[in-house]
């Protein structure tokens, strides 16, 4: 199974959809960079693609809504989200080398 189609079934959209590919493996890509990124290593390997893909289906979320947590719709307050999820996050600091002089 592709990236793509493990991320379409997260995601609950049809294989047979193609429309939303490019963006889909977009975010992918831009998940993985922030793992890179953030956990300071060269590469991913196979264990951190559950993690990759759930990344990229919190950002597929906030399209559109742009990092907005909730939103009131009387009171008209929204609250803005900073990083991933707590559960993603948990993930991410595990991997995370040490040692880094920005960390």
């Amino acid at each position: 199974m592709t990236e793509i189609y493990k991320l379409k079934l997260l995601l609950d959209i049809p294989e047979s959809d193609k429309t939303k590919d490019e963006v889909l493996a977009l975010l992918i890509e831009q998940a993985r960079g922030y793992l890179l990124s953030y956990c300071h290593i060269d590469f991913a390997d196979e264990t951190m693609l559950p993690v990759i893909l759930n990344m990229a289906a919190e950002d597929f979320g906030r399209i559109g809504g742009e990092g907005v947590s909730y939103r009131t719709a009387s009171g008209t307050s929204e609250g803005y989200r900073g990083d991933y999820s707590p559960r993603i996050m948990t993930k991410l600091r595990g991997w995370r080398r040490l040692g880094c002089p920005v960390c």
